[in-house]
């Protein structure tokens, strides 16, 4: 009986010893073979270079966006349009434009009216600083020979002449648009909402002898100094 006991003990043992073993060295295999999140490469954030990665690890690359675009706006007086060398290109004079109290303001600055100190000016125009309309609140006053014929002041302290190209998809809109009908035949212009006019047609009536569209500023929108967007504003 005893010995029987003992040939059954004994295979028991022996099979227990190999399932330990069996579990402990897949516990061993998974634990060397998982990476933690620490362990991930990681950026080095000055030169934006990944960091230097275990061995079998792919490295995080980083994903480059397209900031190459460099917008600006610009607003101006347009000098001319034309064509060379088969590219569009428009001179501008860029101004600065001010409505209102800072109209006012910019006028006295530029010294285009009052012959008094143009501090003492200024100082005594800062009571005004929140009127809504000027026009109403400067009649009678010394104020009053600085208010803007149109009611905008266009400064052009710099007469520099800024030569652009003009993108083959350039946006354009004017506040003018040529008219002709059978009883006017001649030249007419009408002053109209902001209207799309394609580069053919602005740059035809633009050419032409006292033209609309060389009244009034336009602001242009350049994007990696090439014009996209032409804008004619309206001057009454």
């Amino acid at each position: 009986m005893k010995n029987e006991q003992k040939g059954f003990v004994i295979p028991t043992i022996i099979t227990v010893v190999v399932l330990l073993v069996i579990v402990c060295g897949y516990v061993y295999f998974k634990s060397n073979s998982v990476k933690t999140i620490s362990e991930l490469p990681v950026l080095n954030t000055v030169n934006n270079v990944p960091t230097p990665t275990p061995k079998g690890i792919a490295p995080i690359v980083p994903i480059k966006t397209n900031s190459s675009q460099v917008i600006e706006n610009g607003k101006g007086v347009v000098k001319s349009v034309y064509t060379q060398s088969g590219k569009n290109y428009l001179d501008i004079d860029y101004i600065e434009s001010f409505q209102g109290i800072n109209a006012v303001k910019a006028i006295i600055e530029d010294k285009k009216c009052l012959s008094d100190s143009t501090q003492k000016s200024l100082e005594e125009l800062a009571k005004y600083i929140d009127s809504v309309d000027v026009y109403e609140s400067f009649r009678g006053t010394k104020f009053e020979e600085c208010l803007p014929p149109n009611g905008v002041y266009d400064r052009n302290n710099n007469s520099k002449i800024r030569t652009f190209e003009i993108s083959g998809n350039v946006s354009i809109s004017t506040v003018y648009l040529y008219i002709t009908t059978v009883t006017a035949p001649e030249l007419h212009w009408s002053v109209v909402s902001p209207t799309p006019m394609s580069w053919s047609d602005f740059y035809r009536y633009f050419n032409m002898d006292k033209s609309a569209l060389k009244y009034g500023p336009y602001s242009i929108e350049i994007t990696n100094n090439i014009v996209t967007k032409i804008t004619q504003n309206f001057r009454p």
